[in-house]
């Protein structure tokens, strides 16, 4: 859901922020690895200073403290779509363009003057 990432209000953003939960532990072990470990703590540094720049943080969220794991399906409140304007307005958006494209595809030929 576009957006979702940045709105703590949004009913994807713990969906969001599971998803890279596991990019940023990832990031994180890197960072103990000898290999990589230079280049991981740079990237590390470089996204904390971009997210600081944005008025977040590499550790400060709604979200930041809660566990996930790797075998749970994380989903949405799909109730709360509902009251949360910028999501209800891409699923009507979404939901009409998928109507018109059905009608143009499923629709039956008009018929054509002077034909029987």
């Amino acid at each position: 859901m576009p957006g979702s990432l940045g709105d703590e209000e949004s009913p994807f953003n713990e969906c969001s922020h599971a998803y890279l939960a596991a990019a940023k532990a990832l990031l994180t072990y890197m960072a103990t690895m000898p290999a990589a470990e230079r280049q991981a703590k740079a990237l590390i540094s470089d996204i904390d200073e971009d997210m600081v720049r944005s008025g977040a943080s590499w550790i400060l969220c709604q979200f930041s403290g809660e566990a996930f794991s790797t075998g749970a399906v994380i989903e949405p409140g799909w109730r709360d779509m509902v009251f949360h304007l910028p999501s209800l307005a891409v699923l009507l958006v979404t939901m009409a363009a998928l109507m018109t494209a059905a009608w143009s595809i499923f629709r039956l030929p008009s018929p054509r003057a002077g034909t029987v």
